[in-house]
């Protein structure tokens, strides 16, 4: 596959990660700040990307 093939649902999957995105930052920034909040969601991309390595070690280890 293509490095940079893109279909409309993905365009759909990150908007609707935006939107979860912005949602968890303003629960948190009311209950904790700001600051905590860029952490929260900083951590949440930590995470992300961690189990997309995974994943992708995982596929490339199945072929």
């Amino acid at each position: 596959m293509d490095r940079w093939h893109f279909e409309w649902r993905h365009a759909l999957v990150l908007y609707a990660a935006l939107i979860v995105t912005n949602a968890v930052f303003a629960i948190i920034e009311k209950e904790i700040g700001a600051i905590g909040a860029y952490l929260v969601i900083l951590a949440m991309f930590l995470v992300a990307n961690l189990f997309y390595h995974v994943w992708k070690k995982n596929a490339v280890d199945a072929s």
